[in-house]
């Protein structure tokens, strides 16, 4: 293997990395926003007291 396909394995691994990351990310927002969901959805009517 050359050193420029070396380089270019090791930017796509970083690349990688930084997706799985973003994917980590983004689900544990979506789970933030399905739990509020679920708390507004269960709470729709009640009175809450300041």
């Amino acid at each position: 293997m050359t050193n420029e396909q070396e380089k270019i394995i090791e930017l796509l691994e970083k690349i990688l990395n930084e997706l799985v990351e973003i994917k980590a990310n983004t689900k544990v927002t979506a789970d933030f926003a399905t739990l509020r969901s679920e708390i507004i959805n269960r709470t729709k009517g009640q009175q809450v007291n300041p």
